[in-house]
């Protein structure tokens, strides 16, 4: 009999993400006068907001530009089909739990490209590593040049210890990347004792998921392509900063700017939290946080947090539907195309 149960595990990361949630946002709205703080995202200033939304578009493209140094020495592949797969990919991450929009974007360039998915997403580990290391970057910067409140000083100490162990992460996974590099074969060893109540065909097929998976982490080689990596990244996370700057200033927040590297530091926090769909929750109350760290009043911070997020989450999801839209049109052509060679030889 066919097991039409639900995935139990699905819908428990999912309720927890939405438990989680609720429990952030009535953290964050617990503390605030709900009008006030209407007030403040109606009477902000728009003009400055619309260019601030464009930042989001145009960091995508940075995204598919700076995509191609990691993928090129797999294959090469169209541009037009890397930005398509990154705003369906982050689209999805934004309605579907556990950030299972990097798997989206992995397969649907993956099938668009004819390349493998394992690859593909092998790719995406390395453009979180030279994400969080601009990151620390920035956090470091943040706490060197900003002045705190005595009463947050305690938070302080913990962005310091998290930094700390971010960074030691970060190490960590460098050094097992490059250990994979070297000497795939101890790797090699250690999954065939640990996949040995397999069959062969079954350990095949996930050895040949993890050889295509490990040919994604290739490192960027030669210097160029490295500084070029470096450079669309840092880019891309001053665009964040510039972002997060216009919407103080639409608010009516008059911070320096050295501030918006903490206020980016706490909302990067705020997307790794788990949470529903979109980050909601997570996301508000780390932004609120992050200004009444900087001496704003609760009611602002959650505005501007508030304003920050819609300035993602509503850009991303009405042209990732697009996205997807064109990526559904152009896989099926393929598909089209493969059926019609395939009984052509045959």
């Amino acid at each position: 009999m066919e097991n039409n149960r639900p995935h139990n595990t699905v819908n428990w990361k999912l309720w927890t993400g939405l438990l989680l949630s609720a429990l952030f946002l009535y953290l964050a709205f617990r503390q605030v006068d709900i009008w006030k703080t209407g007030a403040i995202i109606a009477s902000s200033d728009y003009t400055i907001l619309l260019p601030a939304a464009l930042i989001t578009i145009i960091q995508y493209f940075i995204r598919a530009l700076r995509w191609e140094i990691f993928l090129c020495h797999i294959q090469k592949t169209c541009f037009k089909n890397r930005l398509l797969s990154i705003f369906t990919g982050f689209a999805a991450n934004c309605v579907l739990p556990a950030r299972l929009g990097e798997i989206v974007r992995a397969n649907a360039l993956g099938q668009i490209e004819r390349i493998s998915k394992s690859a593909v997403f092998g790719t995406l580990v390395i453009e979180r590593l030279f994400d969080g290391l601009i990151m620390l970057i920035i956090i470091v910067i943040g706490l060197m040049n900003t002045t705190f409140p005595p009463e947050f000083n305690h938070i302080i100490k913990r962005i310091r210890w998290s930094a700390l162990v971010f960074f030691f992460g970060i190490v960590l996974l460098m050094m097992f990347i490059s250990l994979i590099r070297r000497r795939p074969d101890i790797f090699q060893r250690v999954t065939d004792k640990i996949l040995f109540m397999f069959s062969e065909a079954v350990r095949k097929k996930i050895n040949l998921i993890l050889d295509n998976f490990f040919l994604g982490l290739s490192p960027v080689k030669g210097y160029s392509p490295l500084v070029n990596a470096f450079l669309w990244s840092s880019i891309l996370w001053g665009l964040s900063l510039c972002q997060i700057q216009l919407v103080g200033i639409a608010t009516g927040i008059r911070l320096p700017f050295v501030t918006s590297f903490i206020i980016m530091g706490f909302l990067s926090v705020g997307v790794m939290v788990p949470s529903a769909p979109g980050f909601i929750g997570a996301y508000h109350l780390a932004g609120q946080y992050a200004y009444m760290v900087l001496g704003i009043s609760a009611e602002a911070g959650l505005s501007a947090a508030t304003l920050l997020h819609a300035l993602f989450f509503i850009p991303t999801v009405i042209i990732g539907v697009f996205a997807f839209t064109r990526l559904q049109t152009v896989c099926g052509r393929i598909k089209i195309s493969n059926k019609v060679n395939n009984n052509g030889s045959s």
